[in-house]
């Protein structure tokens, strides 16, 4: 049912109520005092979505009119484009020296395992994120007792997704490889983690003009 919903809807908005935690009910250490005295009280929203489903352009739409701030995860994948920004490119080393790593995955890109993680800091200082499906539950754990979380959550046609992919260059075996794991990937999302969010924008990418003005637009929405 989920699925089916997913992949007709353009843009759907659920919110529910929220459920403060009672005074005394979470504790929290002086170190994540101090943070919490810098972070923001906006909601961070969390991009899921398919390879090719545009989440890049999302973030980067938000960032450049609307001057939302992008947690960049951190990787040791290669840049697609030589002025890539859409993460902080490290070596491996430098990877492995990265103090309070959350969302810590690894994927195969090009036959090669890359890394990709992020950090407590760069979430509570942030306005969005990209991030895997469960890498999205892991991130909501650690960061909804400081500030609201929204998913956004980012779908398309498979074969526009897929022509998307092939154009950027992509290898076509790795292309059906992270094809055929997100399937299962993806059920278990919609099904098992999308339920536990308070706030949930679902949009889809038609690949034209309106993508991703719309959901942009919702997404302001919710910061005020």
């Amino acid at each position: 049912l989920a699925r089916a919903f997913v992949a007709t809807c353009f843009l759907y908005v659920r919110k529910r109520s929220r459920q403060l935690p009672l005074p005394g009910r979470f504790f929290m250490s002086k170190n994540k005092k101090k943070e919490s005295n810098h972070m923001k009280t906006t909601p961070l929203f969390l991009i899921v979505g398919r390879s090719g489903t545009g989440k890049d352009t999302l973030a980067s739409y938000l960032e450049k009119f609307y001057g939302l701030k992008n947690a960049l995860t951190y990787t040791t994948r290669p840049m697609r484009t030589e002025n890539e920004k859409t993460h902080h490119f490290v070596d491996r080393h430098t990877f492995h020296k990265i103090k309070n790593k959350l969302a810590v995955r690894e994927f195969k890109v090009n036959d090669k395992l890359e890394f990709y993680c992020t950090t407590l800091d760069d979430l509570l200082d942030a306005d969005l994120v990209i991030i895997d499906t469960t890498g999205a539950e892991e991130l909501y754990e650690a960061v909804h007792h400081f500030r609201p979380v929204t998913l956004v959550y980012v779908t398309a046609d498979r074969r526009k997704r897929l022509n998307a992919l092939d154009e950027r260059g992509a290898d076509p075996s790795d292309v059906i490889y992270r094809d055929h794991i997100e399937d299962e990937l993806f059920y278990k999302f919609e099904t098992e983690t999308v339920p536990i969010f308070h706030d949930v924008i679902c949009t889809k990418n038609n690949y034209t003009g309106t993508y991703p003005n719309a959901v942009a637009h919702e997404i302001m929405k919710h910061m005020f």
